[in-house]
């Protein structure tokens, strides 16, 4: 597919060599201070053909749809009114027979702030307290820490039963204005193979003060998954987008028939024309747990 644009940029992968970190401590400065191997990528722009990407075949998904809720955006009303906005979008676009938001983060930070800290001489456990696009290639949650994340959101008995049925963890995109600079970039899932992804564990600190990641888990954290990267890895975004074209990303399926997507790595990155931009993007993503109680796990 020949997009009517594509970017020439670079990404931030986990390296392929040298010690492996297994743990990062979200929240804090030492999570940015993570290895980095910055690698030469395309992305190509899916404006105008964006109706060609399916969530269970390419892992993710780009919408329409309008949310009354944006221009008023703050903690109250997205829990009373984005949470269930969301679970109907996915519950109508998956068929998925139940949808449940475990939590949201809103960025509107510029990426600088968190790069102040990482060259500062703070210790690493110092805890941050802005948020801000996440410039480098993951998926929210591993397996396990699907497993984890389902865990801390339903009781035993739920889980119990919920898991003999099929079930995904998906994420909703969301800007709250035009996007003026950090776009999202989005693998291809079948592009991404399993050796390409390093699992670590992001874990949340201590609930005696309030930090950044406190709202992505319930537990004390959950498994990640970092890429590396690897050629023939095919990268896309959408050029510009609007509070009311939304980003469905997969990062969690149950189902394991060698033909639906599982998990699709994604980032934030730099767009060379806006480089020199100020302008902090401002986006939301409602982290959702989606059941499919009427289909088989496999």
């Amino acid at each position: 597919m020949r997009s009517h644009q594509e970017i020439q940029t670079s990404l931030n992968y986990w390296p392929a060599q040298g010690p492996v970190q297994r743990e990062l401590i979200l929240g804090t400065v030492g999570a940015y201070r993570r290895p980095i191997d910055s690698r030469p990528v395309s992305i190509q722009d899916v404006r105008g053909q964006e109706g060609m990407f399916a969530l269970d075949i390419h892992g993710f998904q780009f919408i329409k749809h309008v949310s009354q809720h944006v221009a008023s955006f703050d903690e109250a009303s997205v829990k009373k009114h984005m949470y269930p906005e969301a679970e109907t979008i996915l519950k109508n676009i998956t068929g998925a027979t139940r949808a449940h938001v475990f939590s949201h983060i809103a960025r509107t930070a510029p990426y600088e702030k968190v790069e102040a800290m990482a060259d500062s001489a703070d210790p690493d456990t110092k805890a941050t307290s802005v948020m801000v696009p996440a410039r480098h290639v993951h998926v929210d949650q591993s397996e396990s820490g699907a497993f984890e994340v389902l865990k801390d959101n339903v009781t035993a008995l739920e889980a119990e039963r919920l898991l003999k049925t099929r079930w995904a963890i998906v994420n909703i995109w969301r800007p709250l204005k035009v996007v003026p600079r950090d776009p999202l970039a989005v693998s291809d899932a079948r592009s991404f193979h399993d050796e390409d992804l390093l699992e670590i564990y992001g874990r949340v600190p201590g609930k005696h003060e309030k930090k950044d990641y406190d709202a992505a888990t319930k537990g004390r954290g959950f498994g990640m998954l970092y890429g590396k990267y690897a050629p023939g890895q095919k990268w896309y975004y959408m050029s510009d987008m609007k509070p009311d074209e939304v980003l469905l990303i997969k990062c969690y399926d149950s189902r394991k028939d060698g033909q639906t997507a599982r998990r699709t790595p994604h980032t934030a990155f730099v767009d060379p024309r806006t480089r020199d931009v100020k302008e902090a993007r401002e986006s939301v993503e409602l982290r959702c747990l989606v059941f499919f109680e009427d289909q088989p796990l496999a």
